[in-house]
């Protein structure tokens, strides 16, 4: 189901319940501000969907998973798999974008991305521009729903003119070398 986000207040409450869930590590102001943009922009989507039951993951599941959150990258794998990842193509803990996510799915033409719980709000544009689909979160002690974000029809058109902004901001900052010119 697609969240319809109305205005700023709103996409900045999804946010923080969503992506900071309290932790102040996970407080990015900028990126906040810059994903909320895009939200009520219609450029970044959110959807909520139910996960479905599955059985009871045994210690052999775990097995393979890396590092923490074992529960939750269980789920957002075997929610890939019905997607039609196979297994060889998710993987827990790997590199992309120079970011470790929980989960990474790639196949030939399909990248989607899994955070566990909170995650860096900056993650969520940078993984789309990267070309991810999409880009799921699970909420702690909320196992029954999965967040997730993606591309909208005004994404092109968001991102030139955010790069066109980020652009004049960097004009605006002196460099050591502006000086030497004027010499």
């Amino acid at each position: 189901m697609e969240i319809d986000i109305l205005d700023l207040n709103e996409a900045e409450n999804h946010i923080f319940n969503i992506l900071n869930q309290g932790d102040s590590r996970y407080n990015e102001s900028k990126a906040e501000q810059v994903l909320a943009d895009f939200m009520i922009s219609k450029a970044i989507l959110l959807e909520k969907r139910n996960i479905p039951e599955f059985e009871k993951p045994s210690e052999a599941d775990f097995k393979e998973i890396k590092g923490v959150q074992k529960y939750e990258k269980y789920y957002i794998k075997k929610l890939l798999k019905e997607k039609g990842f196979k297994d060889k193509e998710i993987l827990f803990e790997s590199n992309f974008l120079n970011y470790h996510p929980d989960v990474l799915a790639e196949s030939l033409n399909r990248i989607v991305v899994g955070e566990c719980c909170s995650c860096k709000v900056s993650k969520i544009k940078d993984f789309l521009e990267a070309g991810a689909e999409e880009v799921w979160i699970i909420i702690r002690g909320e196992i029954n729903w999965l967040f997730i974000f993606k591309k909208g029809q005004n994404w092109n058109q968001k991102l030139k003119e955010f790069e066109k902004i980020k652009t004049e901001e960097m004009k605006k900052i002196s460099s050591p070398l502006d000086n030497l010119m004027k010499k």
